[in-house]
């Protein structure tokens, strides 16, 4: 696994230069998903944890907080050269995996890891973390509240329609409790 240190180091180091990145997306949001993700794969007995790893430390690697439909292809340029700064061999099947995450371009997903990445990035938009995550990301794009919220809704749903794992279900189940609760008591003094 010393192609998931030298990228976790480089990656931590990239953010430090990218002034515009979502401040919803940076090295700690990589890291969760990354323990999300390995939470839901010790469920299963075949996982590349490898390739799991390093798409969960680069699926958000290129997000602008003014760009957010672009940041798949923006992160998925920034991993390739990434990874051939490494010369990892694989690149294209950690391409694969990290260009399946997104709730902009919902797809098809081609494998487990993909599966997995999906749910964990999804997990991390939920409870505290998401909460704050959210409207951090809302506030740095000059959204109101009342915006972040029914943005936040509207992409809760589309993320619930499309989850891969029965883990995963899981695990956004218990978060979901939370989040619904806090947005609706937020929603209230705005009634």
């Amino acid at each position: 696994m010393i192609f998931v240190k030298d990228v976790e180091a480089i990656v931590r180091n990239k953010l430090k230069n990218q002034p515009k990145q979502s401040l919803a997306h940076d090295f700690n949001h990589f890291c969760r998903v990354r323990k999300n993700a390995l939470k839901i794969a010790k469920h299963y007995s075949i996982v590349d944890l490898e390739v799991l790893q390093l798409a969960c430390l680069l699926h958000d690697v290129d997000q602008p907080f003014d760009a957010k439909r672009e940041h798949v292809e923006k992160s998925i340029s920034l991993a390739r050269e990434i990874l051939s700064s490494i010369n990892y061999p694989r690149i294209e099947r950690v391409i694969e995996v990290m260009s399946q995450h997104s709730t902009e371009k919902l797809s098809e997903k081609t494998s487990l890891e993909a599966k997995i990445l999906f749910d964990a990035d999804k997990l991390d938009g939920l409870g505290p973390i998401g909460v704050a995550r959210v409207f951090a990301l809302c506030g740095q794009q000059g959204k109101t509240i009342p915006q972040a919220i029914a943005w936040y809704e509207k992409k809760i749903e589309v993320a619930l329609s499309d989850l891969q794992t029965p883990e995963g279900k899981k695990l956004i189940e218990k978060e979901l409790v939370y989040t619904r609760r806090y947005l609706e008591e937020l929603k209230s003094v705005f009634s």
